[in-house]
C-alpha cells in the first residue's frame, strides 16, 4: 500500500492524512509529529532500528511509495545529504557566520562559565600518561598532553632552559647591576 497524493500538500496513508510540513509530509501526534515516510516503511516491513533513517531514493520528499524508501544508517544518511553543493554552500556559510560570532560568546559571561566548566571537565577525565624526561631520562607521570609536557619537575625544566642559555643568568645580574649604579 502507497499513499495517495491527492494534490500537493495532502497525502492519505492508512486512515490519516499526512501534511506537507516544511519538507516531509507529517502529521502532528502528541508527543511530536509523525512522517509519513517513516509510516510507510513500519507498515512495509516493521520498526525501524535505532541509529537508522528511512530516505528518498529519488530525493523527492514528495514521493513516499515503498518503492522510492531505503533504509540507512544515520550517519550515512546524513552525510548523503550533506554532498549537495547547496548543503555545502549552506554549511560554508554557516560556519562563517559562526566565526564571526565566536569571539563575542566566548567573551561573555556564559561562554567563560562554559569554558571554566570545559576544562575543569576535560582536566578530570584526562588519562595519565606515562612519558620519559627529555632531561633526566626518568619516568614520570601526567594528565598533560604529550606536546605540553617534556620534563618530570621544575627543576629538570629549569636545568636543560639554562643549559640552552647560557649567558641567560649573567644578562640579567648585569642589567640589574646597572640599573642599581645609574
Amino acid at each position: 500500500m502507497n499513499p495517495e497524493s491527492l494534490n500537493p500538500t495532502r497525502q492519505p496513508f492508512n486512515g490519516h492524512n499526512y501534511y506537507l510540513c516544511g519538507r516531509y509530509f507529517s502529521r502532528p501526534t502528541y508527543p511530536g509529529r509523525e512522517y509519513l515516510h517513516r509510516m510507510v516503511w513500519i507498515h512495509h516491513n516493521g520498526e525501524i532500528p535505532e541509529k537508522m533513517d528511512v530516505h528518498h531514493l529519488d530525493g523527492n520528499a514528495s514521493n513516499n511509495s515503498y518503492e522510492n524508501l531505503a533504509l540507512m544508517h544515520e550517519s550515512e544518511h546524513h552525510s548523503l545529504h550533506m554532498m549537495t553543493p547547496k548543503r555545502k554552500e549552506q554549511a560554508r556559510e554557516a560556519v562563517k557566520k559562526a566565526i564571526l560570532a565566536a569571539p563575542e560568546w566566548h567573551a561573555s559571561p556564559e561562554g567563560l562559565v562554559w569554558h571554566k566548566e570545559h576544562g575543569k571537565r576535560t582536566w578530570d577525565n584526562a588519562e595519565y600518561r606515562t612519558l620519559i624526561c627529555a632531561e633526566c631520562g626518568k619516568e614520570y607521570q601526567t594528565r598533560a598532553r604529550e606536546t605540553k609536557s617534556k620534563f618530570c619537575g621544575l627543576n629538570c625544566k629549569m636545568k636543560q632552559f639554562r643549559e640552552r642559555h647560557p649567558g641567560y643568568r649573567s644578562q640579567f645580574k648585569k642589567s640589574s647591576a646597572s640599573k642599581t649604579l645609574g
